[in-house]
C-alpha cells in the first residue's frame, strides 16, 4: 500500500493521476476485504479503478458513496463531501486530494492497516 500516491498527484499530471486511480482502487479493495474477512461486514463496491474523463461526476458519486459506507460501518464521521468539487479548478483539485488523503489515513488507522 502506497498512500503517498494519493497525495502526490500534480494538477494536470495524467500519469500521476493514473497512479492515484490505481492505488485508490487497490486501497478500497483492501478496505472491503478487511471488513469482510475480519469483521464479517460487506460494503458496496463501486468501479473506482476507471474514470471517464468526460464524466468525472459519476466517479465522484461512486467514490463518495463507498467512503460513506465504509466510514459508517467502522464508526467514523461521514467523510468530507467528496462531490462538492470542480476538478477544472486547481485549488478545488488540491482541496479534494487533501480531504481524500485524510479519509484514507483515518480508515487505515482504524482498521489497523499501517
Amino acid at each position: 500500500m502506497n498512500i503517498d500516491d494519493l497525495a502526490s498527484v500534480e494538477y494536470g499530471d495524467m500519469e500521476g493521476f493514473q497512479r492515484f486511480i490505481f492505488e485508490n482502487s487497490q486501497q478500497h479493495q483492501l478496505f472491503r476485504d478487511t471488513l469482510a474477512q475480519t469483521y464479517g461486514i460487506s460494503v458496496p463496491a463501486y468501479p473506482l479503478d476507471n474514470i471517464d474523463p468526460t464524466d468525472v461526476d459519476a466517479w465522484l458519486l461512486d467514490h463518495d458513496q463507498e467512503h460513506a459506507a465504509i466510514n459508517t460501518v467502522i464508526g467514523l464521521d461521514n467523510p468530507a463531501d467528496l462531490l462538492d468539487t470542480d476538478w477544472r479548478k486547481e485549488g478545488d483539485f488540491y482541496d479534494w486530494l487533501n480531504n481524500h488523503y485524510l479519509l484514507h489515513a483515518q480508515i487505515i488507522s482504524t482498521l489497523g492497516l499501517t
